[in-house]
């Protein structure tokens, strides 16, 4: 037996790796992994998304999350750090939103992806329809059911940063230039890595926000090198140089 799927056109010549149900070879098998694989990751990630409170969500920058905002028949799902700012952009209200998940990019183009019929050509706005309603009931239904069974303080939110000081930016900025040494650049994983070594009582605990959004406070935010997200050493020297002429 061959295998059944086609190379350009001509049947394979491959033993299959399986008769039951379609003998494919592992070449044609692998493809068809590669290709479903990615589609059930991604509805997986949807069904697991984790539903958040959002009473303490208004007050600045936070952990990111994924939102679904309402207006009219029409919903946008989109992620944000600051979810007051991102209502206040849209000139809604915050009894507009209907649901805050925890998650960021790869959630949000999963849930693009599983509602994909619904969306209007390439933007972040979804018809509100039936299947996007069922959704936003059941991860809600979840949240009530965390709150059964969990007292006030232990129920599930996303973590609320306050604006760093001075100080904490300072003293970020002075640890960076000590780790980085003369390197033009360090990956945040590993700066945080050596941050953590460095002063673990400071920095065990810290993630990839929190150094975000510290060194963007800081005036050097981290940036994409060759698919990287990286620390650049002239931008730390920089923003420490202007901390210390102010």
């Amino acid at each position: 037996m061959r295998c059944v799927a086609h190379d350009n056109r001509r049947p394979c010549d491959r033993e299959p790796v399986m008769a039951d149900p379609v003998p494919l070879c592992a070449v044609h098998s692998l493809q068809i992994a590669l290709a479903v694989v990615p589609g059930v990751l991604r509805d997986q990630m949807a069904s697991e998304a984790q539903p958040v409170e959002m009473d303490h969500l208004l007050q600045g920058g936070h952990d990111p999350v994924v939102y679904f905002i309402t207006h009219g028949d029409r919903v946008k799902i989109g992620f944000t750090s600051n979810l007051k700012k991102r209502i206040n952009g849209l000139t809604l209200r915050p009894d507009s939103v209907l649901l805050v998940l925890t998650g960021g990019p790869d959630l949000e183009r999963a849930l693009h992806a599983r509602f994909a019929a619904d969306r209007f050509d390439d933007t972040e706005w979804f018809q509100l329809s039936p299947q996007i309603k069922r959704y936003i009931e059941d991860r809600n239904r979840q949240t009530h059911r965390q709150g059964e069974r969990a007292a006030p303080e232990e129920r599930r939110r996303v973590v609320v940063h306050k604006e760093p000081t001075e100080s904490e930016q300072l003293a970020l900025l002075g640890d960076l230039v000590e780790i980085l040494g003369d390197s033009p650049r360090m990956r945040t994983q590993e700066a945080l890595q050596r941050l953590a070594e460095r002063a673990p009582d400071t920095y065990r605990s810290w993630t990839f926000q929190d150094l975000t959004r510290v060194l963007r406070a800081a005036g050097a935010p981290p940036y994409p090198y060759q698919g990287r997200v990286s620390v650049a050493r002239h931008r730390v020297l920089e923003a420490l140089s202007t901390h210390r002429s102010k």
